[in-house]
């Protein structure tokens, strides 16, 4: 009798191939920007001045003879220099200067036209930029008259209009207000200062007032400083 087989072991089982450890990803190393280096700063560029244009003749207007003689009868005489104003400066947002004149833009005048009767005139100038009220402007020249409360000085109207004044009685009788394109109080006490001198001397010598030629002579003097200050 043949002997017993052996049993058969199992069958070993398949060693598993070792696991392959992923390698770590290196971590991101921060980057530096260098810090950009300071730039001077530009120096700003001089803006240029512009000269506003010249304000154009056709505000006042008196004929070419009235601009060296005014009055007329004994009285006339020449005009003596008008003051020039300071000019207005205006800077814009980008730094450009623009320079206006400065201009009387109203006249208003009350005269005695009689050596006896009380008789009188009005005479109003206005730029056509600047109207105003000539009949207030009248008016309060009226009150100041009549309360005498000072014979030179300055109102205002509108808020923000403001005007010299004077009222003078002698050697005759006439009262007037100006006003200047800047509502400049000392420039239109400078402007009415000139009216009223070369005014009291164009009728230092008239006996008869109603010889004057009032019109001509504020005409002339209206042409003068507009000249001036063009």
């Amino acid at each position: 009798t043949p002997p017993p087989k052996e049993p058969t072991p199992p069958p070993k089982e398949p060693t598993p191939p070792p696991k392959v450890q992923p390698k770590p990803k290196p971590k991101p190393q921060p980057v530096y920007k260098a810090q950009p280096k300071p730039q001077p700063k530009p120096q700003p560029k001089p803006q240029p001045v512009y000269k506003a244009p010249p304000k154009q003749n056709d505000d006042y207007k008196a004929p070419p003879q009235q601009q060296q003689a005014y009055g007329g009868g004994s009285g006339s005489t020449d005009i003596g220099e008008a003051p020039k104003l300071s000019p207005r400066k205006e800077v814009d947002p980008d730094g450009t200067e623009t320079i206006y004149p400065t201009y009387m833009t109203n006249l208003c005048v009350k005269c005695r036209t009689h050596h006896k009767l009380r008789n009188y005139k009005t005479i109003n100038y206005s730029s056509k930029k600047f109207q105003v009220d000539d009949m207030e402007i009248q008016k309060r020249l009226e009150d100041l008259a009549k309360n005498n409360i000072s014979q030179r000085g300055h109102f205002v109207i509108d808020g923000s209009k403001r005007f010299a004044y004077v009222l003078v009685s002698s050697p005759h009788e006439w009262r007037g207000a100006c006003r200047v394109n800047t509502d400049d109080i000392q420039d239109a006490t400078n402007v009415l200062k000139y009216i009223e001198q070369n005014t009291n001397n164009a009728v230092k010598d008239v006996t008869r007032i109603q010889k004057f030629n009032w019109d001509k002579n504020f005409q002339a003097l209206v042409s003068a400083i507009r000249k001036a200050n063009m």
